[in-house]
């Protein structure tokens, strides 16, 4: 009985037409938190490119894309001591 449910929920989807809503052809951000008096800080770059192709029929198009991250997370160079009996 599961199993028929699982089977109906992973190809039902498949079936249906889907529409989706892109915004962007081309993407880049960078997001920095800086440490100042601290030893933490936080650093990201992300590219986005998407490519749309006409399809056969009216306002058609299949978007082919490509995503870059970079993520940055600095602590500092000495440990960070917490209390090992809370977990």
């Amino acid at each position: 009985m599961k199993f028929k449910h699982l089977c109906i929920l992973v190809i039902l989807p498949l079936t249906q037409v889907v529409q989706g809503q892109l915004s962007d052809l081309a993407r880049v951000e960078y997001t920095t938190l800086p440490g100042l008096s601290t030893d933490f800080a936080f650093n990201r770059i992300r590219a986005l490119i998407n490519y749309p192709v006409k399809l056969k029929g009216q306002g058609s198009f299949l978007v082919f894309g490509l995503d870059y991250s970079n993520i940055d997370l600095t602590f500092g160079e000495e440990p960070r001591p917490f209390d090992q009996s809370q977990i």
